[in-house]
C-alpha cells in the first residue's frame, strides 16, 4: 500500500513539474538534481522492521544523502553552516541569562485602562 501511495505521488510530482516548467521563469534543473540524489534511498523502505532499525535507517539515508548533495556539490559547506547558525541561533537575539521575550515584555507593560484590543496603550 505505501509503495503505491509513493508511486502515485512521484506520478503526480513529475507530471505537476513538467506543467510548471512553462510557468515559471527559472530552470529546475538544480532541484530536479537534488530530488533524483534522493531516489536510491528509497530501497531503505523495503527494510523496515520495528523502532529502533527504522531509527538507523533513518539515520543511514539522513548521512548517505548529506554526503551525496555536498559531494555532487549540489550544497556547499558555506550553506550548511549558514543553516546551523540559523538552526542554532536564539530567535530574540539575546543571551538565555537575559531572560526571554515574554519576561522582557511584561517588565516593560504599563497598567493600562482603555480597551483590551487598543493598541495605544504601553
Amino acid at each position: 500500500m505505501s509503495l503505491a501511495v509513493l508511486a502515485a505521488s512521484l506520478a503526480y510530482a513529475i507530471v505537476f513539474t513538467w506543467r510548471a516548467r512553462r510557468v515559471l521563469g527559472y530552470s529546475m534543473t538544480g532541484g530536479l538534481r537534488a530530488v533524483l540524489l534522493g531516489v536510491p534511498f528509497l530501497g531503505l523502505t523495503l527494510l523496515r522492521n520495528g523502532l529502533w532499525r527504522n531509527v538507523e535507517l533513518a539515520m543511514l539515508g539522513c548521512v548517505g544523502y548529506l554526503v551525496l548533495v555536498v559531494v555532487t556539490r549540489q550544497v556547499s559547506f558555506g550553506e550548511l553552516r549558514a543553516l546551523l547558525r540559523a538552526v542554532r541561533a536564539n530567535p530574540g537575539g539575546r543571551r538565555p541569562s537575559e531572560g526571554s521575550a515574554p519576561d522582557f515584555a511584561w517588565k516593560r507593560l504599563r497598567p493600562c485602562r482603555e480597551p483590551l484590543f487598543d493598541t495605544g496603550c504601553r
